[in-house]
C-alpha cells in the first residue's frame, strides 16, 4: 500500500471509533466523510508550511549544499529534483538507477553522457588519496553522481516543463511535478473534497481542513437507545 492509503485507512478507523463513541454517549449516529485527496492535503501541511517559510528546508534534494549533501552529490540521479527553464520543479521517480540511468541519460544527451559515465567509472580513484583506505561503492561513485546530476540539471534548466515532459513521456521515464502550496490549491478537487477552505474574516486565507469531517445525525436514521 502507498502512504496515502495507509493514512486514509487510519483516519477512517479513528472516525468510526469516534462515531461509535458518540453513539454510545448520545444515542445518535454520525456521518464521517474523508477522501484520499483530503487526507493528502492534510498530511502534507507541515511541508507546505515549511515550503512557504523557506524553500531550502523542504527537502535536501531541493536545497543547496548543506552538511556535504546536496542535489549535486545525490546518490540516485534518476530520483533527483530538477528545475525547468520556466521555473517548474520536477522530481524523477526512478529509484532503480541500474535500470533507468542509461535510458535517462540517453533521452537527454544521446551516447555522449553514457560514454562519460563509463570513463568516470574506469578512471575514478578506488582508494582515499589521503589515507589509502579503500573507498566504499558509494564513495567511489561520487564523481559519477556529480556528473549525472549536473548534466540533468543543465538539460532540465535549458528546457520548458512541456519540453521536458515530452522527452520523459516519449521514453517512458517516471516523474512528477513538485507542487507549491499555490499549485496544490489550484486543484479544484482539493476544494470539492473539503481538504481546503477559506477562513472567515476580512483577511481570509487558505486553510487546511481536518482529514475527517463529521456531519450531523443522518436525517434518515433515528437515534438508537444506548444500553
Amino acid at each position: 500500500l502507498q502512504m496515502g492509503e495507509l493514512i486514509t485507512g487510519v483516519s477512517i478507523t479513528a472516525a468510526i471509533a469516534l462515531a461509535l463513541f458518540h453513539q454510545t454517549r448520545t444515542g445518535e449516529g454520525q456521518v464521517a466523510h474523508t477522501s484520499l485527496r483530503r487526507v493528502g492535503v492534510w498530511s502534507g501541511q507541515c511541508n507546505l508550511a515549511l515550503f512557504n517559510y523557506d524553500l531550502r528546508t523542504v527537502l535536501p534534494i531541493l536545497s543547496q549544499e548543506k552538511h556535504g549533501y546536496s542535489r549535486v552529490n545525490y546518490p540516485v540521479p534518476t530520483g533527483n529534483c530538477h528545475r525547468t527553464k520556466d521555473g517548474q520543479w520536477v522530481v524523477l521517480l526512478m529509484i532503480d538507477t541500474k535500470r533507468f540511468l542509461v535510458p535517462t541519460l540517453k533521452a537527454f544527451g544521446g551516447l555522449a553522457p553514457i560514454l562519460k559515465v563509463i570513463w568516470l567509472k574506469m578512471s575514478s580513484p578506488k582508494k582515499d588519496t589521503k589515507t589509502g583506505d579503500k573507498l566504499s561503492v558509494i564513495e567511489a561513485a561520487i564523481p559519477i553522481f556529480q556528473f549525472c546530476n549536473a548534466f540533468l540539471a543543465r538539460e532540465f534548466g535549458s528546457r520548458t516543463f512541456e519540453e521536458v515532459k515530452q522527452i520523459l513521456d516519449k521514453n517512458k521515464l517516471w516523474y512528477a511535478k513538485v507542487n507549491t502550496p499555490s499549485g496544490a490549491a489550484a486543484y479544484q478537487q482539493a476544494w470539492d473534497t473539503g481538504g481546503l477552505y477559506w477562513s472567515e474574516g476580512k483577511n481570509a486565507v487558505h486553510m487546511i481542513n481536518a482529514p475527517v469531517q463529521f456531519r450531523d445525525t443522518p436525517s434518515k436514521l433515528r437515534p438508537t437507545v444506548s444500553s
